[in-house]
Formats: structure tokens, sequence, C-alpha cells
């Protein structure tokens, strides 16, 4: 009974943490997901970008010059010299988005954890079901056109 007037923001959990700090941690939590995936799709366009482009030097002649960029500076070699060196780059963008991906498996077993720990599923679904109560009763969400207009 202590808790009924007080707003859902200021109820504080088993643990003393409140709702805000609890679901401010998830947010933090999927931000850093988001970041892990975003960095993935960076470096598999840059994989798939050295792919095309080994394949396309595989096809030239080995003493061909070509121009590759080092640090923002423009390099001239020949393809014999460049293949080597955008394979190990390659493999090294694999080796790191493989780890890229067994981070992201494990921020998403912490995310598991941390919904378990603070039972947030089940908050989640009383919020579901308490804004679709709302909804329903108001008029807005019916497809009714509400105006204050009047008439003489």
């Amino acid at each position: 009974m202590a808790n009924v007037n007080k707003p859902p923001s200021s109820v504080k959990s088993k643990k003393g943490e409140t709702a805000e700090s609890i679901l401010q941690g998830f947010n933090v939590l999927r931000q850093e997901q988001r970041g892990i995936v975003a960095k993935i799709q960076e470096l598999s366009s840059e994989r798939d970008e050295h792919e095309l482009v080994i394949a396309t030097l595989r096809k030239t002649d080995a003493d061909r010059r070509c121009f590759r960029m080092i640090g923002g500076v423009l390099v001239e070699r020949t393809v014999k010299d460049v293949i080597p060196a955008l394979e190990t780059h390659e493999n090294g963008i694999k080796e790191l988005i493989a780890k890229l991906n067994q981070a992201l498996e494990g921020k998403g077993k912490e995310m598991q954890d941390y919904v378990a720990k603070h039972e947030l599923a089940q908050n989640m679904d009383k919020t579901r079901e308490i804004k679709n109560e709302s909804e329903s009763t108001n008029p807005q969400s019916l497809g009714l056109l509400v105006s204050d207009v009047k008439t003489n």
C-alpha cells in the first residue's frame, strides 16, 4: 500500500534500484549491442570490397602497375606486391568480424540475464496491457474524428 501513490519511476525493486535506473541500464546494453552490429556491418562491407578488388586484380597481369591508398597516401605498386597485402588485410577483417560476432552473442546473453534478473519481461507485459487498455478507451484509437467545432 505504500507504493500506491508513487509514480512507477520511483518504485524501487528488491535491490533498491528504481525502474528508471533499471530501464536505463537495459538501454545502455541495447545501445552497446547496436554499436557492435553497426561495426560488423561496416567491416562486412569493407571485406566485400577487398574480395572484389582481389578478384579483379587476380585477372590482371602480375607486373601491371596499380595504385593503393595507404594512410591517405596514394602509393604505386605492382599487382604482385598488392595482392598479398590485401589478402592479409582481408583475413584480419574476417578475424575481427568473428570476434565481434562472439561479442555480440555475449552481449545478447548479458541482456537476457539482465532482463531475467530485473524481471523486465513481466514488467513490459504489464506496461503493454495498461497501454492497450488506455488506448481502447481513447476515442483517437478507435479511428473517430472528434472536433470541438461549434455551430451557430
